[in-house]
């Protein structure tokens, strides 16, 4: 049972990977998941020019024919890797390679101090990759954590060592370095200075303007092109010098073009927004100077225009006053744009001593500095840096020129054939490599669709000679290539929360195209597509589920009620079938004579609640409107009081106007009196619409279940999910109480993190906490806690739990405060400790009570 409602669960997220030759839709169930194992990382002395620092890990499998993608992580020991912090290694066939500059700069961000050991912990996480290679943040697995100690040596720290970059590859770099440009090495950034995801920076397309010669450039995330590549908008013709870009993303958007209008300057002040698509011109200059008494105010005086170090980004000259003076900063020999005292536009003049100083002005903090050590001295300048490898998958895909040899279309396996699919121009060049590498690599000579070739290693560029959409299948077993007409159903829309911007794959059934399950929200639509273009489609007008409807060629777009579903077109008979997928759990009982039941809402992962229902004594859940999965228990005291789940269990008694709560993770069920509202990035949907149930403890508190909250988040907690009795207030410290007053201002954390609230009604306080505990073990691949229930007075519990293999309960979904021991009997309290042994309960259905005073736990069998 427990496994049935994980993938009930998991169908919600949408998690279909298109696999195998025959394109078969799996679905993700993470009991098949096994998490990778990471290798034992050597502590050593840091230097500058020591050997990388080279570990192992065995691979992660997912139960799937998917791309897999690898992140090794680093935090300061004993942090429980908050903050922990991407390590810039190279992760491929089962080696995982470190630079010891790149580990130095790690540790000295993280406030290490040179000459003194400095110990990490480190983890690999796993991702399941789509087809266009994002990651699937559900489809994630951890491995073991390792420690080790280094000690670092004594380094400049620059912004780009401090803070997430943002990289401008483009051919203005020519004009720079006399290369070819587009490279991710020319020490040019915009910065996340204030960790909001907006990227700021100044740019120097060393003479006037971007454009001209192939001199436009692309955003990117990483020294890569696969992350980002963040281009403008493909057939459009820019205005010259907008003030703002609405940009193109590969891959999710399928073509992008260079930037080429910033084309009047040779300086840009910019911000990037990923998450908006947006590039904004904030402002753009020629020449920088400082100007005063000491030049009689003269902007135009070409003596005193400054120089660009774009290593520090920063402008300098050097310069002697005879006499104290005052002076500014401005730009192309005006005042339009100037800079005075604290460097603030068109702030008051600045004072300055007499003396001979090399003057700085940094515009991308905002700072200025008159500094007579560096006068009359060389200016340093760059290194030259290696870019971060770029990240890979394990397996063999697609690349050519019809990506510009960047980025690999991943491919799917089966019994050793790989099979992708791929948009070619006729005169399209393309080979097949393996891991995103060219260590091994194939070509050969196309001889025609559907004939299979031999594969060649490193062989020639493969030319199909004609366009279109292609099926691509590398029979590793033969030794052979055959491309054929791609051939293939898709569906398009806003379905799963995208944007007509993601193909879903559908699977040939005799001749019919099956679609994934996939979600839908009121007045979204959707059509199906031939090979992922627009020349052929169908839309149509819905009538009913399981009831054909004609398919319209070019017709309209496909509307639904809010739901998840399944469609199927018939392109011979031209006819669409829509069936519902929806599976959910209901409220039954005496209240409606146990006739249709009233479904429930998933508001977060596996906690569902109902509408309010004027409830009569006699009612139960069940699932999927059906008796075969059901659930009854005993009948709380008051509303909010959590009781077990049990399966087939007696009819509930509580009668009132409530909405009922059934927690399908710890399988407690109560009713929805106080819970929390309000914006909160990590719910998907969630935005002042719905309420996470809090329940009410023996002790009179009220406890929510575990969140992932943002500073950016806003959050109140109100009483029957409506407005007239709510708590607001100011969060405090984590782990400390803060007054809440009724219709109180909205609530912010005060940094990232999975919280807890805990409202104490009596004395009208909140508290944000990561005092709470989960289940993990053989059951879960040891991630993903099952989050308990807090029944009150530190008692927490977890009902119909089966696990195989050994368990244990760990605090904040963190191994710093763990608990295990060992099971002697069922229903008798067993002693546990920090770190104990893993826990076996010999496969049973148990329910599980922890009593974080005592220091127990009971597991009584079902």
């Amino acid at each position: 049972m427990k496994k049935y409602l994980s993938l009930a669960l998991i169908a919600v997220f949408g998690l279909f990977w298109s696999c195998s030759d025959d394109n078969i839709v799996a679905v993700y169930d993470p009991a098949n998941a096994t998490v990778p194992t990471l290798g034992n990382i050597s502590g050593v002395e840091l230097t500058e020019d020591g050997d990388a620092i080279i570990t192992t890990y065995d691979e992660a499998t997912f139960g799937l024919d998917v791309p897999r993608g690898y992140t090794l992580y680093a935090a300061k020991s004993g942090t429980n890797f908050d903050p922990m912090v991407k390590v810039s290694s190279t992760i491929k066939e089962g080696k995982i390679t470190i630079k010891q500059t790149a580990l130095n700069s790690l540790i000295l961000n993280m406030g290490g101090i040179a000459g003194e050991p400095f110990s990490l912990d480190f983890k690999l996480v796993a991702n399941a990759l789509t087809d266009k290679s994002v990651e699937i943040a559900i489809a994630t697995v951890e491995s073991n954590v390792v420690t080790a100690s280094f000690t670092p040596y004594d380094a400049e720290m620059l912004d780009k060592d401090k803070f997430p970059t943002a990289y401008i590859p483009g051919g203005y770099q020519a004009k720079g370095d006399g290369g070819s440009g587009w490279v991710f090495t020319d020490e040019q950034y915009l910065y996340d200075y204030e960790g909001t995801n907006v990227y700021t920076g100044l740019v120097d397309f060393y003479e006037v303007g971007a454009a001209g010669l192939d001199y436009g450039f692309k955003l990117t995330l990483a020294p890569t092109w696969d992350e980002g590549d963040f281009g403008a908008p493909t057939g459009v013709t820019l205005e010259s010098e907008p003030s703002v870009v609405e940009l193109k993303q590969k891959p999710s958007d399928p073509e992008n073009d260079n930037i080429l209008c910033f084309d009047s300057h040779r300086y840009y002040m910019f911000s990037f927004e990923p998450s908006a698509k947006k590039l904004t011109k904030m402002y753009a200059f020629d020449n920088v100077g400082i100007v005063g008494e000491f030049n009689g105010w003269n902007a135009a005086d070409e003596n005193c225009k400054m120089t660009y170090n774009k290593y520090y980004h920063r402008f300098y000259i050097d310069w002697t006053f005879a006499d104290a003076t005052k002076l500014k900063f401005t730009c192309d020999d005006a005042w339009d744009q100037n800079w005075g005292v604290d460097c603030a536009p068109g702030g008051a003049d600045i004072p300055v001593e007499a003396g001979s100083y090399r003057i700085y002005l940094d515009l991308n903090k905002l700072t200025y500095d008159f500094n007579s050590n560096m006068y009359g001295k060389d200016e340093p300048g760059g290194q030259a840096v290696e870019p971060e490898p770029e990240p890979t998958y394990q397996g063999w895909g697609i690349i050519g020129s019809f990506n510009e040899w960047n980025g690999d279309v991943p491919m799917t396996e089966a019994d050793g054939v790989w099979t992708g699919y791929v948009n070619l121009d006729a005169d399209a060049a393309w080979k097949l490599r393996k891991d995103a590498d060219w260590a091994e690599n194939l070509g050969g000579a196309f001889a025609a669709l559907g004939e299979p070739f031999t594969a060649v290693s490193a062989g020639d560029d493969i030319k199909v000679g004609q366009g279109g959409f292609f099926k691509v299948v590398y029979d590793s077993n033969a030794g052979t290539i055959t491309v054929s007409e791609g051939n293939v159903w898709s569906l398009i829309g806003t379905l799963n929360g995208s944007n007509w911007d993601t193909d879903y794959f559908c699977t040939e059934v005799d001749g019919k195209w099956v679609s994934p399950e996939f979600t839908i929200e009121e007045e979204q639509a959707f059509k199906f597509r031939y090979n992922l273009s627009w020349d052929v489609n169908f839309g149509g007008v819905f009538v009913n589920f399981d009831e054909p409807f004609e398919a319209v060629a070019g017709g309209a777009d496909i509307k639904l009620p809010a739901g998840k579903y399944i469609a199927t077109l018939d392109p011979e008979a031209k006819t669409i079938v829509v069936v519902n997928a929806s599976k959910s759990w209901g409220v039954i009982g005496n209240f409606n004579g146990w006739a249709e039941d009233v479904d429930m809402t998933e508001v977060v992962p596996g906690v569902w609640v109902s509408p309010v229902i004027e409830l009569t004594e006699g009612w139960k859940i069940r699932y999927d409107d059906g008796w075969e999965v059901n659930r009854g228990g005993a009948t709380p005291s008051e509303a909010g009081v959590a009781v077990a789940a049990v399966p087939g269990g007696s009819d509930i008694n509580l009668a009132g106007a409530y909405s009922v709560v059934y927690n399908a993770n710890s399988e407690v069920i109560y009713t929805l009196r106080w819970g929390v509202v309000g914006s909160i990035a990590s719910i998907d949907g969630f935005n002042w619409n719905a309420d996470v149930p809090m329940n009410l403890g023996t002790d009179g508190k009220w406890y929510s279940t575990p969140m992932a909250l943002t500073t950016e988040d806003r959050f109140k907690i109100r009483e029957f999910a409506g407005w007239d009795n709510n708590r607001g207030g100011e969060c405090a410290a984590i782990g400390e109480p803060f007054a809440v007053t009724a219709g109180g201002s909205d609530m912010f954390v005060p940094a990232d993190g999975v919280y807890m609230l805990v409202y104490d009604a009596a004395n009208e306080t909140i508290e944000l906490t990561t005092n709470f505990w989960g289940l993990i073990g053989n059951f879960n691949g040891w991630s993903a806690d099952v989050f308990m229930t807090n029944l009150g007075n530190g008692v927490w519990a977890a009902y119909n739990q089966t696990f195989e293999g050994g368990w244990k309960i760990r605090q904040a979904a963190g191994w710093d405060n763990n608990r295990g021991g060992v099971f002697a009997e069922s229903g008798i309290p067993f002693e546990v400790t920090n770190g104990g042994a893993d826990i076996d309960t010999g496969g049973a259905t148990i329910d599980i009570v922890y009593d974080s005073a005592a220091e127990t736990i009971t597991a009584t069998a079902r």
